[in-house]
């Protein structure tokens, strides 16, 4: 979502907001995504504006185990959904916050 918050266009706004979920063919194997990513920009003049900008970011996972030997001892295949680890022994989970500006000035039509 996007737009102007004053008439004028003097202040704009924008949120980006995604989510990504997924399971596997493997047993506990899943992971999410999750991003909140809200934005405002001043316009300062004709060629002169300010962009305060934050992003949220959370990722949450048991990776795949796919490192595993093909064959069990009587050289039967392993199935194809076998975790070969305890579940979420490996698990992921990290979160960030960025927060910045941006400062855009024009100084000619030529730059």
């Amino acid at each position: 979502m996007s737009g102007p918050l004053t008439d004028d266009d003097t202040l704009l706004y924008r949120f980006i907001a995604a989510y990504q979920g997924a399971e596997s063919y493997q047993d506990f194997v899943e992971t999410s995504f999750v991003t909140i990513a809200p934005s405002i920009t001043l316009n300062l003049g004709d060629r002169t504006s300010v962009n305060l900008y934050y992003e949220y970011a959370d990722f949450t996972g048991n990776p795949s185990f796919n490192n595993t030997a093909p064959l069990f001892s009587d050289d039967s295949f392993m199935p194809r959904n076998l975790y070969p680890s305890y579940p979420n022994f490996a698990s992921l989970d990290g979160t960030t916050h960025r927060f910045g500006y941006a400062l855009n000035h024009e100084f000619s039509d030529d730059w």
